[in-house]
């Protein structure tokens, strides 16, 4: 059966143990939550406050049961349960990076783990026993943000993909920690690189070490190893995480909230279909999930009216288990395998009841593509009927033709033949013995013609070659054609001199308005330059006036008509511009 649970408003990374009895995962904050999920729901068991931003990264180690996790903070703890107090305790590790961490992966001897970094930088960890400390050294290849990080099986070579839009190897070789090993190549030395047309969103190595797949934010999922790089362009928004199921199988998810198969066939890795469908649905066991409060449906309805302009929530889910992006895939090999998302669902799926419900659509798939083939051996059939009647009405056509012309010839003869003097009626029997004979001799070949294509209708023919007979035309038909031509050809050219004439037209009306328009410009500044003047010059009279004591009779009788010279400036410059609009007007 199918688990599915919803367990907390969003999941942004987790992590399960061996057996996948326990998960911890991060809520979308700097908490990290732990949850019991061996009995059929999810249970509470505990929560850490240690990083202070948000949790980027979650690996659980499944044989020495320890946890590591990264942050925004710039840093990592390793956390380990204490069996005499029962309790988990969390270390410190020095990453000696300055800024965020992105992703964190075990080796699979789990001796040593890595954490890519906004830093450009990748930081391996190791547990130095002589300071009973964690330490780190630096891989410094990287041209922008390294993203996502996994180890091979042999526990040294390393893939990191980043958003450099590349996905690189390295030697992760540790002289403290590994093995001494002469064929091994120098700490960080570049092993494989591979360039992509994206970045690079998660990286995976197969249980078997030959692949490496990775998935890009540009809606692909590329297979690489040392010899081939395969790619797959996906129809669908972009995978965010991957894992291969077993050596020849490999799942992807992300923005679509479905996830994806893929199969190695000997030769080449080919896409099988989406797992979450109305087959595989119909075995989910459905957990409880927390009940919204008034406060979350009231703001679940304002977010469908901004985004989706409805006021009602019905009709809006997913035909999917999960409601928003698959974040994270943890396997669990030979058995199951387990999805996480930002819809704060845990989704369990069993290996057998994929098989199952893959198995029968491709069944299904065979049998519609063999109704598909019959279909189309049936319309090719009735194509080849239809081309066979429409060879007869042309073979009617063209003898009808031919009889019209002949008739049409003996016509013309006779009225030759009528016009000439009576003197000559041997001639008249001559012709129309020779007549006779044309129209005698022109219907057995005729009818040979139509015997030979009659014969040749038995074989079936493309129809290119139906479309491409070229039919016998009359003298009458080419010459109204020929008449038909020239007089469309004059009608045309009548049509674009008139278009060019309208053209010109429009052209000339629209430089005369913008002289106009400019005329009316230049005069109203005019009038205004004359009416400061005016002002000017009457200001000046009165600062003389005053001065002048016996002058005041004199002036108070000036300022009226001052006055009355403004006011008929300004109606002479309204008059001006109101003729002159009238004019544009016209």
């Amino acid at each position: 059966m199918i688990r599915n649970q919803r367990v907390a408003t969003s999941i942004t990374t987790a992590a399960f143990n061996q057996d996948m009895s326990l998960v911890a995962f991060s809520p979308n904050s700097s908490k990290l939550e732990l949850y019991n999920s061996a009995g059929k729901e999810f249970e509470f068991v505990d929560r850490f406050h240690d990083h202070q931003q948000l949790i980027t990264g979650i690996d659980w180690a499944p044989k020495t049961n320890r946890i590591v996790t990264c942050s925004e903070d710039r840093n990592a703890y390793v956390y380990e349960f204490s069996k005499t107090e029962k309790k988990w305790k969390p270390v410190l590790v020095l990453l000696r990076i300055q800024r965020g961490a992105t992703d964190v992966k075990w080796s699979p001897e789990e001796n040593k783990f890595a954490v890519s970094s906004g830093d450009k930088i990748v930081s391996v960890c190791y547990f130095d026993e002589d300071q009973q400390w964690w330490v780190s050294k630096h891989i410094k290849k990287f041209r922008s943000t390294a993203l996502c990080v996994a180890w091979s099986p042999d526990n040294v070579s390393l893939v990191v993909g980043s958003t450099d839009m590349h996905v690189r190897i390295f030697s992760a070789h540790i002289k403290e920690v590994d093995q001494k090993n002469p064929n091994v190549q120098e700490f960080g030395s570049v092993i494989l690189d591979s360039p992509m047309l994206s970045w690079v969103q998660s990286v995976a190595f197969s249980p078997n070490g030959e692949w490496c797949a990775c998935t890009t934010h540009d809606s692909r999922v590329a297979f690489i190893n040392p010899a081939n790089q395969q790619i797959y362009d996906s129809p669908n928004l972009p995978f965010v995480c991957g894992a291969f199921l077993s050596e020849t199988s490999y799942v992807a998810a992300g923005f679509d909230s479905n996830p994806n198969l893929f199969k190695f066939d000997g030769n080449q890795w080919k896409f099988v279909g989406e797992i979450d469908t109305e087959k595989t649905r119909g075995s989910i066991a459905e957990g409880p999930t927390k009940k919204s409060s008034n406060f979350s449906r009231s703001r679940d309805l304002f977010q469908q009216r901004v985004t989706r302009a409805q006021d009602t929530m019905e009709g809006t889910d997913l035909k999917t288990c999960h409601q928003n992006c698959i974040k994270t895939i943890q396997v669990q090999h030979g058995q199951r395998f387990a999805t996480t998302g930002l819809d704060g669902r845990i989704v369990v799926w069993p290996f057998g009841v994929i098989e199952k419900s893959l198995n029968n659509e491709i069944e299904y798939e065979n049998e519609n593509e063999n109704e598909i083939e019959y279909e189309n051996e049936d319309e090719i059939e009735n194509e080849d009927e239809n081309e066979d009647e429409i060879e007869n009405d042309e073979n009617e056509i063209e003898n009808d033709e031919n009889e019209n012309e002949d008739e049409i010839e003996n016509e013309d003869k006779n009225e030759i033949e009528d016009k000439k003097p009576k003197s000559k009626p041997k001639s008249r029997s001559k012709s129309r013995s020779k007549s006779r004979s044309k129209s005698k001799q022109s219907k057995p070949k005729q009818k040979s013609k139509s015997r030979s294509k009659s014969k040749q209708k038995s074989k079936p023919k493309p129809k290119s070659k139906s479309k491409s007979k070229s039919k016998p035309k009359s003298k009458s038909k080419s010459k109204s054609k020929s008449k038909i031509e020239n007089e469309i050809e004059n009608e045309d050219e009548i049509e674009n001199e008139i278009e060019i004439e309208y053209e010109n037209e429009d052209e000339n009306e629209i430089e005369n308005e913008y002289e106009i328009e400019n005329e009316i410009e230049i005069e109203i500044e005019n009038e205004i330059e004359n009416e400061n003047e005016i002002e000017n010059e009457n200001e000046n009279e009165n600062e003389i006036e005053d001065k002048k004591p016996k002058s005041k009779s004199k002036s108070k009788q000036s300022k009226p008509k001052s006055k009355q010279s403004k006011s008929k400036s300004r109606s002479k410059s309204k008059s001006k511009s109101k003729s002159m609009k009238n004019q544009n007007q016209k």
